[in-house]
């Protein structure tokens, strides 16, 4: 008597196809919910850093009467007077796939920049994310931002395109630090203007 083969059944194509649908829409409910996750966690990041330089600048300010550093044509004038006697490295300038500091370094992905030995040296202009408002003292009113988001090369103006200038956020949101320490990224309004 010969012995009795089982026959092991495969799957039909039209399971396959459905198993492959259930993954495809599974795959896209995630992925947006994961993108948005990440860029929360960005923005979070770029706020402490920004709060960081907001207290280096307050600490210059108490040994400087009251006043803020004075920068004459860009922040980072104002930067490097912080340096290294209230802020000690230039991270906190930086923020991962801002066009600012990559166009200055030739598009260079951003490893450690930080503390990458080309960068050892001051702040040069365009190495700097953040814009910074310059001529207040610690008796300016409170709501006043100190420092700004990186907009394009037009102050106040951003992009949605998020590989140029003033694009890191999509054009949807700009970090603010308030003369009251407050660092929060503020919603812009994406609104089409009417005319």
């Amino acid at each position: 008597m010969k012995p009795r083969v089982q026959r092991t059944r495969g799957f039909t194509l039209v399971e396959l196809l459905v198993v492959i649908s259930i993954i495809a829409v599974l795959a896209s409910v995630a992925i947006p919910a994961f993108t948005g996750a990440q860029m929360t966690a960005q923005i979070n990041a770029a706020s402490q850093n920004a709060r960081g330089i907001f207290l280096g600048l307050s600490t210059y300010a108490v040994d400087q009467s009251g006043t803020y550093p004075v920068a004459e044509n860009n922040s980072n004038e104002a930067f490097r007077q912080l340096m290294p006697n209230y802020i000690d490295n230039e991270k906190p300038f930086y923020v991962g796939a801002s066009a600012w500091h990559q166009a200055a370094k030739g598009g260079k992905p951003d490893e450690d920049i930080g503390n990458a030995p080309e960068y050892q040296q001051a702040l040069e202009r365009g190495e700097n994310h953040w814009a910074y408002i310059s001529g207040l003292n610690n008796t300016s009113t409170s709501s006043i931002p100190i420092i700004a988001d990186g907009f394009t090369d037009t102050p106040g103006v951003y992009t949605n395109i998020p590989n140029q200038k003033g694009g890191r956020w999509k054009g949807t949101k700009a970090i603010m630090v308030y003369l009251d320490g407050q660092a929060k990224p503020e919603a812009l309004d994406t609104r089409p203007s009417r005319s």
